[in-house]
This record gives structure tokens, sequence and C-alpha cells, in this order.
């Protein structure tokens, strides 16, 4: 059996409307956890640019030049490279590679271009829930406006 669905002759039941307003609660939480995952992105991203700085910047160092470098959690100490032409990129799992400084600096560029997609694409997520959210809420809205005991349009989306 089809059930009707709601049209500009018929008002949603009260049980429509608290489907939508839980799938409009299910988006809100679904926009912020891709707003998280942006976030996260850009500071990775941030990282990556500090780090290819640093690495166009290794030909100004002078040798047995010290230079203070961050081993975490905002400490740093006092290091002097071994060279300028080698450095070591984390692989992935807590694994370093040697390579020439070149290729490291290629290898921070390729992430930081797949960075930059990743972002974009979740950019793209983001802008679509929202607007889904937004026609949704609006919808919302019109079904409760000045029907007698239901929650006024300002209260839509407001849990």
């Amino acid at each position: 059996m089809r059930s009707e669905q709601p049209g500009p002759s018929r008002r949603p039941s009260e049980s429509e409307i608290q489907a939508e307003l839980m799938r409009l609660d299910l988006y809100k939480n679904q926009l912020t956890t891709l707003t998280r995952q942006h976030e996260l992105l850009m500071v990775s991203l941030e990282a990556h640019s500090r780090a290819e700085e640093a690495l166009r910047a290794m030909d100004q160092f002078v040798p047995d030049q010290e230079l203070m470098v961050t081993v975490g959690a905002d400490t740093y100490a006092w290091a002097t490279p071994r060279s300028r032409e080698r450095v070591l990129v984390g692989i992935g799992r807590g694994f370093l590679a040697e390579v020439p400084r070149e290729r490291g600096l290629e290898m921070l560029e390729k992430r930081s271009t797949r960075l930059e997609e990743s972002a974009r694409e979740l950019l793209q997520q983001i802008q679509a829930l929202d607007t889904e959210m937004n026609a949704l809420q609006a919808r919302l809205q019109m079904a409760v406006q000045g029907e007698p005991g239901r929650r006024g349009a300002a209260d839509v989306g407001s849990d």
C-alpha cells in the first residue's frame, strides 16, 4: 500500500514532521562531522606547507649550524643536521625513509596536492549538505506555520 506524500493540498502529519525533524538532526550531525574532518585536513595541509618551506630553506643553512627542532607537544630541542642533502620522511605506520631532499620535497608536494583535493571534495559535500538542510528546514517551517498545537516555525530544528 502506497502512503500519501505531503503535497500542496495536504499538510504533513505530526509523525511525518517528526521524521523530517529527525532527518534534519541527522544532517546537522553529519555536517558537524564533515566540518571537523575538513578542519583536520586543513591542519595537516598547514603542517605539510611548513615542512615544504623548511626543506626549501635548507640551502641557507650554514654547516654545523644548530637548529631548533620540534620534538612534539610544543617542545623543541637544539640539533645540528648531518646533511643538507638528505632528509627523513614518514612513509606510514611510524616508518621513516631517508631520501634526497628534493625527493622528500616532491613527496610532500604530492601529499599536499592530495590533501587539497580531499579538502575541496569535503567542502563540496559540506555545501551540498548545507543546501539540503536549508531546504528541509524551509519545508518544515512551511509545514508547521499556522497549525494550532504544533511547534512554531521559529522552533523548527532548534532542538
